[in-house]
């Protein structure tokens, strides 16, 4: 079981620094860099990628009001959403290879690539005072697929944690160690960051494959 404090400690270790915390709330300098930094690097990294494990779909709801001009609909943005990714109806995103021959499972081995949405994140206002987030687009029954705002470090994968505690470690270092040591371990934190962050695509896209590619007709022919 991983938290969010065993990430930070974690941070404070790569840095050299031996003053853990045990308590969010504690009255500390490396308590109240906890509280500056963790949430804030959480949400950095998660935009950062389309992650699989923080990848949502969500059937769009209608707002009222006349879209901007130039858009013909326009839509609430989802409340846990840190990234519109992709537009989509209710055929989905994924790209297929297609029957476009005649005859019973016979392919030329086409693929049917699904074209994006276009789409634009805005802000309106909602009140007087108050603003609000819209998306706008030209698609009616609009399906969008989102990066979510995930707190339970347990939805975590290691790499992804991994990158995170690279990430606070790079924030945190100057003010927790001082200069001139601090901004040169910062540097090298953010350093690791990038080669953290990189491991951690690499295995997001392992957790996905592509609809297998048919064979030739040539190839059918034979079978």
């Amino acid at each position: 079981m991983s938290s969010a404090i065993q990430i930070y400690n974690q941070a404070l270790s790569r840095i050299g620094s031996d003053k853990f915390i045990a308590d969010p709330n504690e009255d500390t300098k490396a308590g109240d860099l906890y509280r500056l930094w963790y949430d804030v690097c959480i949400e950095a990294v998660l935009t950062d990628f389309p992650w699989n494990f923080a990848s949502g779909v969500v059937t769009l709801a209608l707002v009222s009001g006349d879209p901007p001009p130039g858009w013909t609909y326009k839509y609430a943005y989802p409340i846990d959403c840190l990234a519109a990714r992709r537009l989509s109806d209710s055929s989905g995103v994924r790209n297929l290879y297609v029957n476009t021959l005649s005859g019973w499972n016979c392919y030329d081995g086409t693929q049917y690539q699904r074209q994006p949405y276009p789409f634009q994140v805005m802000s309106e206002a909602a009140t007087s005072t108050t603003r609000r987030r819209i998306l706008v687009t030209d698609l009616a029954q609009a399906y969008l697929f989102y990066t979510a705002k995930i707190t339970d470090p347990n939805q975590f994968d290691a790499p992804f944690r991994d990158a995170v505690s690279w990430r606070i470690a790079s924030e945190i270092a100057a003010p927790m160690l001082g200069a001139p040591t601090g901004p040169n371990v910062a540097q090298a934190a953010q350093r690791q960051y990038v080669n953290a962050l990189m491991n951690a695509q690499v295995k997001s896209l392992n957790e996905a494959t592509d609809d297998p590619t048919p064979d030739s007709i040539a190839v059918q022919a034979r079978l």
